[in-house]
């Protein structure tokens, strides 16, 4: 119902907004389908931003959202469908406006081309969804997900790395919790890496509460208000650690096939994915649960400080 297409729709090859589009032929129809498109969506025509009148509508309305609204940054749907060019064009826009608004890219593989620092500031990671999917589900070892994380920190500038858009669950895939098989410890697991691993962290509503959902659209369902006190709770005592951590890297500590443990500043995070419990050499004041362990128990997260060194 945009301006410019129902225009197209109704004139025809006599509308000033044809060069707006990409038509194939005539009539241009949402019946017929003679026209680009997002995902070959009917009710989505793709816009031309190549066309100078398209991009200058286009700034006028990022600048709008920026100046008369003061949005604090952009988050850009599949943008890995639109081009470079105008992106850097985007960019400039956006930063003389607000220097500090940040511009999350959404792309599901390898983002480097976008993280130049001419065009997105970061991400949503889903590199890191992934992994911690599967490494919770079994499906790769310890080692593999230390190596992501490795690669990630290596190829990554800081301003992304610690910027990185975390998150285990998202409107486009299966809750975390279905994915993990609707296990509450594995849950709580994967909940516990999505904010403790360098980076910012997404949460996606409904997962403070651990609610279930299918792929899309079973995934968006509405939200639901009973409060689930252990993983509310539990999502707090997350988002203190978490603002406590900062922009402190990871430093490996212990990889076994069940153990990973590694510190960020002052604190070490200690996880346990296999079904036996080990002796904890590690101070025994978890933070997390506010409480003290003596074995670190099958699928369990926990985090502690540094033990002082005696002298």
């Amino acid at each position: 119902h945009f301006f410019a297409f129902e225009d197209l729709l109704k004139k025809q090859e006599n509308s000033k907004y044809k060069d707006w589009y990409f038509p194939f032929g005539f009539p241009v129809s949402v019946d017929l389908l003679k026209y680009k498109c997002f995902a070959y969506f009917p009710f989505m025509p793709k816009l031309n931003t190549q066309n100078p009148e398209v991009k200058d509508y286009l700034m006028k309305v990022t600048k709008r959202y920026l100046e008369d609204f003061q949005i604090d940054g952009y988050r850009l749907d599949v943008c890995d469908e639109i081009s470079h060019h105008f992106w850097r064009e985007f960019r400039q826009v956006v930063k003389q406006i607000n220097p500090n608004a940040i511009i999350i890219g959404e792309i599901w593989y390898d983002s480097t081309l976008w993280l130049k620092g001419d065009e997105c500031d970061t991400v949503m990671n889903y590199t890191v969804l992934t992994g911690i999917k599967d490494l919770i589900n079994r499906k790769i070892k310890i080692i593999d997900f230390v190596n992501l994380l490795g690669k990630e920190r290596g190829t990554a500038n800081l301003n992304y790395y610690f910027s990185t858009l975390n998150m285990v669950s998202t409107h486009d895939t299966k809750r975390v919790y279905r994915e993990v098989g609707c296990d509450k410890a594995k849950f709580k697991l994967a909940l516990g890496l999505n904010f403790l691993l360098p980076g910012s962290t997404l949460l996606y509503y409904g997962d403070e509460v651990m609610m279930d959902g299918d792929a899309d659209p079973d995934c968006r369902r509405g939200m639901i208000f009973d409060i689930n006190m252990d993983i509310t709770d539990y999502v707090r005592r997350l988002v203190m650690i978490k603002k406590q951590l900062g922009t402190s890297e990871i430093q490996n500590i212990l990889i076994t096939d069940d153990l990973y443990a590694f510190s960020r500043g002052e604190f070490i995070v200690i996880l346990n994915l296999g079904t036996n419990s080990y002796e904890n050499t590690f101070d025994r004041w978890d933070l997390i649960s506010d409480s003290e362990f003596m074995e670190i128990a099958p699928l369990s997260i926990y985090v502690v400080k540094k033990m002082k060194k005696q002298g």
